[in-house]
């Protein structure tokens, strides 16, 4: 038996915080099992795209000041809902299951030869802290900065102004909200 297998022996089993059965990390077997990602994405941005295309239009009309975007799941209510419960609800543990998600997927990535020097977040403003009690952000890194050797550069970029919550805004108004921040 494994060290980790011990340790997690150890730890009493949680509460799946979308529907209350036994879990692990927050999230139970079952509600695992029914988020997917299947959707072919643009090899740009991971929006989802339909066909056979590799970009979608935004990319191709505009293309954005970053090589690669991934995304873990396909958008889906219990997805919103688990991002909801970690922003807002101060649920650490669902951002430890999401630190191992990325983690994995990180992993899957570095597997197939692609290397990045560093993982820059965007940095939440200083109400945005207060407000919520924590960076959701550091946390979702976590178990990246903890197993790799990346460099989780949180100095290269600084916030310069507050910007409203986006999630009540059409795309439109994020892409003006965000500009300058």
């Amino acid at each position: 038996m494994g060290i980790y297998s011990r340790l997690s022996a150890l730890i009493p089993d949680q509460s799946c915080v979308l529907c209350a059965e036994s879990a692990k990390l927050c999230v139970c077997h079952e509600c695992e099992s029914s988020f997917s990602n299947h959707q072919p994405r643009c090899k740009s941005c991971a929006h989802p795209i339909g066909g056979k295309l590799d970009f979608c239009g935004q990319c191709l009309a505009h293309a954005p000041v970053f090589n690669r975007a991934y995304t873990l799941y396909d958008y889906q209510d219990a997805i919103a809902d688990l991002i909801k419960i970690f922003k807002f609800d101060h649920r650490l543990c669902v951002g430890d299951y999401f630190s191992h998600q990325l983690y994995d997927l990180y992993q899957s990535i570095v597997s197939k030869g692609v290397e990045y020097d560093a993982i820059i977040p965007m940095p939440l403003s200083r109400s945005r802290i207060a407000e919520r009690g924590y960076n959701q952000v550091l946390e979702l890194l976590n178990v990246i900065s903890k197993k790799t050797n990346i460099i989780i550069d949180t100095h290269s970029i600084n916030r310069i102004k507050a910007t409203q919550p986006l999630s009540a805004l059409n795309p439109e108004q994020r892409r003006q909200e965000i500009k300058g921040a």
